[in-house]
């Protein structure tokens, strides 16, 4: 794995349950998250990248179907614990995105804070498999800059892109 370095430095950040619960405790879905259903009311959602679930457990508390992946095992294992903490029904797996293929179509796919681990070919290659994977519909993209402003623009490519 070209990343288990990353992935072994998720797993020790989440290992202790001070930083896991300071990153879980950090709390609120991320806004671009919460703009979801502003696009869409349901539908099957993946989350790429996704820490120890706080918007993942947030959509799935809100009627959506999620998958929710990270590289880093001991991410999933809190994603789990937390959404059996929320009463929330998810499915969580380790899955490295940029080695392994995306299988299903999703309605809406997340990747916040995903893309700056990765070399410059590989982040275009993850670009491309969302866009392969998201089902046509009112297109979207999100982005933050280095800044924190929030830029939310038409693409021409039929995607939910976040």
């Amino acid at each position: 794995m070209r990343y288990k370095d990353v992935a072994q430095r998720y797993d020790e950040l989440f290992e202790g349950d001070q930083a896991a619960q300071r990153w879980w405790n950090s709390g609120e879905p991320n806004p671009l998250v919460r703009s979801v259903e502003g696009f869409i009311s349901s539908g099957n959602v993946l989350d790429i990248g996704a820490g120890v679930g706080q918007n993942s457990i947030y959509l799935a508390s809100r009627g959506f179907n999620v998958l929710a992946t990270d590289i880093s095992g001991v991410a999933v294992r809190r994603i789990q614990e937390n959404a059996h903490k929320n009463a929330v029904s998810l499915c969580a797996q380790v899955h490295d995105v940029v080695h392994e293929e995306l299988e299903n179509e999703f309605d809406v796919i997340i990747c916040l804070g995903v893309l700056h681990h990765l070399y410059s070919n590989d982040a275009s290659l993850v670009i491309k498999k969302i866009q392969q994977h998201t089902m046509p519909s009112d297109s979207t993209l999100s982005t933050r800059s280095p800044k924190g402003e929030l830029f939310i623009r038409r693409i021409q490519r039929q995607t939910n892109f976040l």
